[in-house]
């Protein structure tokens, strides 16, 4: 049977010869961890590694997997990295930088040029009128019926009041009325509310767009791992125009080039306060493919 002796009786001698770190070592790191875990959520949020500009939206454009990282700034498709050329044969290698910078010119000169922004905003009101014809379409019967309910409220109320129906008969017509009523002013406010009047855009917003890319591509590498607001807002604005890139070798031969399509979201951009899914897509690839809107 064991017996511990109490605390007040432990005995404890330093024998430094048996440290396996440096005493100097230990206390600087011990001071480094202690500030860390000292430092405000603000700061120890900054300390965290932010997204990089197409962290996540690079695609293998023979598969479909993600483009990931390998080793020194270069990516390759994940599908023939984890499983090999049985999951994907396309084994080529690029070069990060070289791919976000493709990315960037891509966006500033066929994106928001300006002939392509003038598509976008045609093709998106002409589905914005298809939707208002819709929409317009659904009221008049809605409008004609919820007229003729309210005819028909005021006429049983008539009668409630002068007493020639009875009021059991009466009080569960109208009852049932007036929540028709309110069924029909309930859809006619939502159909007013997803009416909403055609983007105008304004002439210079995507040449000022595309001074912020120009931006970015002068400073990407600084801007990619700064932890400075303005650095990272500048990155989250234009990941925003930019729904996934696809990454392709254009034949099998060793060394071929690698073709890069851009599919933008220019909806981030016209349409800032809509949500992402009520727009229309443009593809940056081997030319401007026509936009299709889901409004």
């Amino acid at each position: 049977m064991t017996i511990c002796n109490p605390p007040s009786e432990h005995k404890r001698v330093d024998v430094p010869h048996l440290a396996i770190i440096d005493r100097d070592i230990w206390n600087a790191a011990r001071q480094r961890l202690d500030s860390r875990q000292t430092a405000d959520p603000s700061q120890r949020a900054s300390l965290r590694r932010r997204p990089g500009l197409l962290s996540g939206l690079t695609k293998c454009g023979c598969c479909g997997a993600s483009y990931t990282s390998l080793s020194q700034g270069r990516l390759v498709c994940a599908a023939y990295r984890e499983k090999g050329a049985s999951a994907c044969d396309n084994n080529r290698h690029v070069s990060r930088a070289e791919i976000e910078q493709r990315v960037l010119e891509g966006l500033r000169t066929r994106l928001l040029a300006p002939e392509a922004v003038a598509a976008y905003v045609r093709a998106y009101h002409a589905a914005w009128a298809e939707q208002a014809s819709q929409a317009e379409d659904r009221r008049r019967p809605l409008t004609r019926r919820l007229a003729e309910v309210e005819r028909a409220i005021e006429r049983g109320a008539e009668a409630l009041l002068s007493g020639a129906t009875a009021a059991a008969v009466i009080g569960k017509k109208l009852e049932a009325l007036e929540i028709e009523q309110a069924q029909i002013k309930a859809t006619l406010e939502q159909l007013d509310s997803e009416d909403a009047p055609p983007v105008q855009l304004h002439p210079r917003a995507a040449e000022n767009y595309a001074r912020k890319i120009e931006q970015l591509q002068s400073r990407l590498a600084e801007a990619a791992d700064s932890t400075e607001g303005a650095d990272r807002d500048l990155i989250a604005s234009v990941r925003d125009l930019i729904q996934r890139v696809d990454i392709e070798p254009v034949n099998k031969s060793r060394g071929a080039p690698v073709r890069v399509t851009l599919h933008g979201d220019l909806a981030r951009f016209v349409l800032p306060q809509h949500p992402p899914a009520s727009g229309c897509a443009l593809v940056v690839g081997g030319g401007i493919e026509p936009p299709t809107c889901g409004l």
